[in-house]
């Protein structure tokens, strides 16, 4: 009879709420070590756009054009995940799961369990930004075309450039969460591989 390893089971069945996942998805926006790097990176990188399009003459249009492109952009990446997930779940036999389920982490957490939280977060996060762009469009279409908040030019470019680097940040991470998404695919085939062989090899066996 095979071992199950029966507390990671038992988590497995915790009840978990739609808001509990959506902080989950999110905790990368909270400044911790484990993400500390990759913000300051990511805000380095992203304040290049940010000045060129905050400083601009035609900011609201050029934004308008930006959002566009990353909404498309979200979309497919939401398309490729959910694509991803259906195939994770397709690929999970009796003996994968097994293993998954007993390949506990350092936080308790199974194989099984950080693959499916990795998917579902990802996903989460694609449907925020596309909701965050489709207001922003809304918002800012309802603008006129020379709506200013101060008189000076330089504290609107300020203002700008800081609502800039934010956006460009937060979509940043979305993109930069796909290399998760990739690993995972990468290890699923590999243990659905491995599965395959020890199951030919049991039949070897048996003949």
């Amino acid at each position: 009879m095979k071992q199950v390893n029966m507390e990671s089971l038992e988590r497995m069945f915790r009840p978990i709420t739609s808001a509990q996942l959506v902080k989950s998805a999110l905790k990368m926006y909270i400044p911790n070590k484990r993400y500390r790097k990759r913000i300051i990176g990511e805000s380095m990188v992203c304040l290049i756009p940010a000045i060129l399009m905050g400083v601009s003459l035609s900011t609201q249009e050029d934004f308008l054009e930006g959002v566009e492109i990353v909404n498309s952009t979200i979309v497919s990446i939401f398309g490729v995940v959910f694509t991803g997930y259906a195939l994770f779940q397709a690929f999970i036999n009796n003996e994968l799961l097994l293993r998954m389920v007993n390949d506990v982490d350092a936080d308790g957490k199974n194989k099984f369990q950080e693959t499916n939280d990795t998917f579902a977060e990802l996903m989460i996060l694609c449907v925020i930004s596309i909701i965050v762009n489709i207001l922003l469009k809304l918002t800012i279409n309802s603008l006129p075309v020379d709506f200013i908040l101060f008189d000076r030019k330089f504290y609107n470019d300020m203002v700008a450039i800081v609502l800039l680097q934010l956006y460009f940040v937060f979509t940043a991470n979305i993109l930069l969460e796909l290399k998760s998404f990739i690993f995972n695919i990468f290890q699923l085939f590999n243990l659905h591989a491995g599965t395959k062989i020890i199951q030919i090899l049991k039949e070897d066996k048996k003949e």
